[in-house]
């Protein structure tokens, strides 16, 4: 006897989130803005959103037009100027205090 494969064609609003990243309060002012498709009444208290209508809005991002690689230079920039702002202000707490003792390193 063959197994059919089921593939998701309606995706629960949870997991809608989950896909896109979005918060509830983000998916909701995108669909009042017009910018996300709505969901269908599944039952009286149940909605549901079409896979191909998910699918077809992460193609109009145009995800291709996104350069991550500058996201990860300006997120390793952000981290990396915290770092340093953390631990001029341990050297103005701490002026005897060297490098290796503010980062916590032990002589080897």
């Amino acid at each position: 006897m063959e197994t059919a494969t089921i593939k998701k064609e309606i995706y629960r609003q949870w997991e809608v989130l989950e896909l896109v990243g979005f918060s509830k309060s983000t998916l909701q002012r995108e669909m009042k803005n017009g910018n996300f498709p709505r969901p269908f009444k599944i039952s009286t208290h149940l909605n549901g959103w079409r896979a191909t209508e998910i699918q077809e809005w992460m193609k109009k991002l145009d995800v291709s037009s996104v350069d991550m690689k500058k996201i990860e230079e300006n997120a390793a920039t952000v981290r990396s100027e915290a770092l340093r702002e953390a631990i001029c202000k341990m050297q103005k707490e701490n002026p005897g205090m060297s490098l290796d003792e503010i980062l916590g390193c032990s002589k080897i």
